[in-house]
């Protein structure tokens, strides 16, 4: 009806669109079931479906709701029915591409070795022997019509300090202060190039700056030697909007998030400085436990502290 046709106008022009994540709508929060995003897009896809939408947007947002379910697990079991029908009934039938992926090292074909059923996942581990001593590009081509998604990960040793930042659909910057007492009352100092002393006070700011929801989301910072925690006991904290399990242990304190709203977190926690000498503060590290793709370490701080 022309009712309709204008209420699917409407929607289309508050359309977002990102070549990643497909075609969805700003959300506010996820207070309720049905205030959920899962439930929302499904809604939405049956309504264009029925509504004068066309092929291209239906597809587009099947498309977000494969890119949310990469970081967060569906909990509810009517929003999780209305998105597994969204995806199966609606538009094109995603399980009759079984097309692999072609993946290339350095220019040469790799082999891809038995793959799952249904999702198609497969890993492939290779070993310095079949590396060369520069950086190899991996190119990953997909000829079907299916999204699919993949992850690198190195693995390799190197000094503490000379550790580098890096990330992928997450980033992390570790930022070191020590709290001095002036005229204007307690302030935050960067430790860079300021000399520090027994007794300071340290204050340990990690800010993480991720571009989607997630869920299961785990962040390690390691201690500085010659300091020491103020929060020794393990429990539930709350920072900045943000609820999560912070446990403290002697090399690291670790964060145990279970929801991560997409945008830019700041976690702190403070250390006294107990020993004079030159120490490295390490590097913190982040990754989603729930789409381990998603990851990031921040550069490695040093601490030079007078007795």
């Amino acid at each position: 009806t022309s009712t309709a046709q204008r209420i699917i106008r409407s929607l289309r022009d508050r359309a977002l669109h990102d070549p990643a994540k497909g075609m969805y709508w700003a959300r506010s929060g996820r207070y309720n079931w049905y205030e959920s995003g899962i439930f929302s897009q499904a809604v939405m896809i049956e309504a264009f479906t029925h509504a004068g939408g066309n092929s291209q947007e239906v597809e587009a947002m099947k498309q977000w709701l494969l890119f949310n379910k990469r970081t967060q697990m569906w909990d509810n079991k009517t929003a999780t029915m209305d998105a597994l029908a969204a995806l199966m009934l609606r538009g094109e039938n995603l399980i009759n591409d079984q097309s692999i992926p072609r993946i290339e090292l350095a220019g040469r074909p790799i082999e891809v070795g038995p793959t799952q059923a249904g999702t198609q996942y497969f890993k492939i581990s290779l070993t310095q022997d079949e590396l060369t001593q520069e950086i190899d590009p991996v190119r990953i081509i997909n000829p079907g019509r299916s999204q699919c998604w993949a992850g690198i990960f190195a693995r390799y040793e190197t000094e503490m300090d000379k550790t580098e930042p890096a990330g992928g659909g997450i980033f992390l910057r570790k930022e070191v202060y020590v709290e001095r007492q002036t005229s204007q009352g307690l302030q935050l100092m960067p430790v860079t190039n300021l000399p520090l002393v027994t007794g300071d006070r340290l204050v340990i700011r990690l800010i993480v700056d991720n571009s989607q929801d997630m869920e299961y989301v785990y962040l390690k910072d390691y201690h500085a030697a010659g300091t020491e925690p103020l929060d020794v006991i393990s429990g539930y904290q709350w920072q900045n909007g943000i609820g999560f399990y912070q446990s403290t242990r002697d090399e690291a304190t670790h964060f145990f998030i279970q929801y991560l709203p997409e945008g830019k977190h700041i976690f702190e926690y403070r250390v006294d400085v107990f020993q004079g000498g030159n120490f490295t503060a390490g590097f913190a590290e982040i990754q989603c436990q729930y789409a381990p793709e998603f990851s990031a370490r921040s550069a490695s701080v040093r601490l030079k502290t007078q007795q």
